[in-house]
């Protein structure tokens, strides 16, 4: 299982909330005492849940690049996967989990979408409206 925890790098990205795609990452990462390594335009985490393996993967490019990151991670591990983006839409902290859908106006989703050539992966949004 892949998480894919969208954000925007760089220093001045880092704790806003369009950035709480990597901070899922990071919370669940350190939940299991895990850190992250530095790849070629990611950062990775393993962590082992039931003796399966669930690889946290942070993308180091623009929310609108997303979808070439993702392509290529999934070219490498070709396995199950979420996307965890912001909603500034929702209220601050509410989630909502679909199987598929549109973009809704996400820059990051819109880019996977388009280079994906479907909708149907799941994703996670996390309110920060």
């Amino acid at each position: 299982m892949i998480i894919f925890g969208l954000g925007n790098p760089g220093l001045q990205y880092r704790s806003t909330r369009h950035n709480v795609g990597y901070m899922f990452c990071e919370r669940f990462a350190r939940r299991h005492r895990k850190k992250f390594r530095r790849k070629r335009g990611y950062h990775e985490a393993t962590v082992c849940i039931d003796r399966k393996d669930v690889h946290l993967i942070k993308p180091r490019v623009w929310m609108n690049q997303s979808g070439i990151a993702v392509a290529g991670i999934l070219d490498l591990y070709e396995k199950p996967f979420l996307v965890v983006v912001d909603d500034v839409n929702m209220p601050l902290g509410k989630i909502r989990l679909r199987s598929k859908g549109s973009d809704g106006g996400h820059l990051g989703l819109r880019s996977i979408i388009e280079c994906l050539e479907t909708t149907r992966f799941p994703r996670l949004r996390i309110g920060i409206g």
